[in-house]
């Protein structure tokens, strides 16, 4: 979206950065992303309608409060597998 982004991770470990190459820093980075988006618009101006089987597909389900012990294992365990 050109409006903005919706987060971001800044981990800064190097000392004296200023704040104003940080902000110019950010500048660059929002004029890249305008002008990605920019092309990819050019592109594609619509979402296609059919997906392709082999496209990645988000599902979204609800865990009954009760039943998330079994989807997590003891202490984590199916998580960390």
């Amino acid at each position: 979206d050109a409006k903005g982004i919706t987060a971001f991770q800044l981990d800064i470990k190097c000392e004296g950065l200023s704040i104003n190459l940080l902000k110019r820093a950010l500048n660059q980075a929002k004029e890249g992303r305008l002008h990605m988006l920019y092309h990819m618009l050019r592109a594609k101006k619509e979402p296609t309608e059919v997906l392709a089987p082999s496209v990645p597909k988000m599902v979204t389900m609800t865990i009954p409060q009760s039943a998330i012990g079994k989807v997590i294992g003891p202490g984590g365990a199916m998580i960390r597998s």
